[in-house]
């Protein structure tokens, strides 16, 4: 008898180890999951006009490594784009390129939306993450309109019981739908002073007009590594590199009718001694022929990576971040994670304790 109530008394602690355990797994598991985001789009210019209509897409592309670090994950972790320098210009540009990437091959987006009347959207739910955010151009009147692509972030680092919502204010280019135009594409080589071996002798660059290919063309010292063309009337044009050359990075720049191919080398990936390195410029330049533009790209700038020392994604589109107090809901990030491990390991005590009680004769 004495014996029978003892392995009774194992099976019932068996039982308790096994669901203290499955209940640590489960709040491990929702901590990370329940963290959630929205972003609010509003698609209006500085000068007030809403546009209505404009369709907006998102990509989940990557989020932080163990360090803390931004990493392209999953579809996008495949594309050489490096997000080690976190400044505003080079991010900007970053999702420039993730976004031909995106469009060129058909990336699927994890949502879709338009705006309304009023120029607005909102995407929920968004999970902790690093995101890719697109529009399409819509011509108002007389206008063309073309957004700039960015990025943002859901990041799990937050006080407790706080949800991260997210206005955008987008930047625009805009363009008169009778304005005829020229375009150029440049091929620049980066940080590969040393390297110049590693160069290809020429390079294939796609142009794509309103994600339909347009044109190919080659690129190397015969034609000063330019190409130019005209347009009658705007389009939304992207050009892409094919095979990029290995060991390199690749960006590709614009600034509404000027578009250059920075191929930035990869030191990480150099076999040779990295304290042969120094500090390398760029030594293409490109001349801006616009009277006024945002920007001038590609001016002998010092191209050199940076610590990642942000905490966020910032893009040149304003981005206001809020949090929100949720009712309280375990575990949330933020909250004590003292239970997850206690619950675990008393589990595997008890399921221990449980089976030697058991297989006592």
């Amino acid at each position: 008898m004495r014996t029978n109530a003892i392995r009774r008394l194992g099976a019932v602690l068996c039982l308790f180890g096994v669901i203290l355990w499955l209940t640590a797994g489960v709040l491990l598991h929702t901590t990370a999951a329940d963290v959630k985001g929205t972003l609010t789009i509003l698609s209006q210019t500085e000068e007030g006009v809403k546009l209505a209509g404009m369709q907006w897409d998102i990509y989940k592309i990557g989020g932080r490594d163990a360090e803390g670090k931004y990493e392209l994950q999953g579809a996008f972790e495949k594309y050489p784009v490096s997000l080690e320098d976190t400044s505003t210009s080079a991010l900007t540009f970053a999702a420039e390129t993730l976004n031909t990437f995106a469009t060129v091959y058909k990336e699927k987006p994890l949502d879709s939306k338009k705006a309304d009347e009023n120029g607005a959207l909102k995407f929920e739910d968004l999970g902790v993450g690093l995101y890719l955010v697109s529009g399409d151009y819509v011509q108002i009147d007389d206008t063309y309109y073309f957004p700039a692509p960015f990025l943002m972030e859901v990041t799990e680092f937050g006080g407790e019981n706080q949800v991260y919502d997210m206005v955008a204010f987008p930047k625009y280019i805009y363009m008169n739908a009778e304005e005829k135009s020229e375009y150029t594409v440049k091929k620049v080589w980066a940080n590969d002073e040393l390297h110049t071996f590693t160069r290809t002798p020429y390079v294939t660059v796609e142009i794509y007009c309103d994600d339909l290919l347009y044109q190919t063309v080659r690129l190397d010292e015969s034609n000063d590594w330019t190409y130019s063309w005209s347009s009658d009337k705007p389009y939304d044009w992207k050009v892409l590199e094919v095979d990029i050359p290995k060991d390199y990075f690749v960006v590709f720049r614009n600034n509404e009718k000027q578009y250059v191919v920075v191929n930035s080398f990869n030191t990480a990936s150099s076999i040779e001694d990295s304290t042969q390195w120094t500090d390398s410029v760029v030594t293409e330049t490109v001349e801006s022929t616009e009277k006024s533009t945002d920007e001038t790209i590609a001016t002998s700038e010092t191209v050199k990576a940076t610590e990642n020392t942000s905490t966020s994604i910032t893009t040149s589109t304003t981005i206001i971040t809020t949090t929100t107090t949720t009712p309280e809901k375990l575990p949330q990030t933020g909250q004590l994670w003292w239970p997850v491990p206690v619950l675990a390991l008393a589990g595997l005590v008890l399921m221990g304790i449980g089976f030697k009680l058991r297989t006592k004769e």
